[in-house]
């Protein structure tokens, strides 16, 4: 049986993102459980929970997930879209583990920028 504990998440009420990646979503202890619930109310409030694609009504009707008031379809990658500017200055490329590259490479690619940012990039 999986199964998430109550009050599991208690005293995380700055949670951003929730994601799950299961599509048949398990019942939970939601908000009417008041001491038992999985997640504090401000949680079930603000945060974003990411649900596999095709899964959100199911969420919707399971008991716990359904008091998420924000649930979106499809899991975040953590990479935001990035352009960089024709014109921007590229001071050194790095892959993932931080190895340094002499020219950018197929896939995603860490970016230190003349202006001392550093940006994300994927490289199709």
């Amino acid at each position: 049986m999986i199964s998430i504990g109550t009050a599991a998440f208690s005293g995380c009420d700055n949670l951003e993102k929730i994601v799950s990646l299961k599509e048949e979503p398990i019942v939970i202890y939601g908000k009417i459980n008041n001491n038992n619930s999985v997640f504090s109310t401000k949680t079930f409030d603000n945060a974003m929970l990411y649900v596999p694609t095709g899964t959100k009504s199911k969420y919707e009707a399971t008991y716990g997930w359904q008091d998420f008031k924000n649930i979106v379809e499809g899991i975040p990658s953590g990479i935001e879209a990035t352009k960089t500017e024709a014109n921007a200055t590229v001071k050194a490329r790095y892959t993932l583990d931080g190895k340094y590259m002499t020219k950018q490479q197929r896939g995603l690619n860490i970016f230190r920028m003349g202006d001392g940012t550093t940006k994300k990039v994927m490289v199709k």
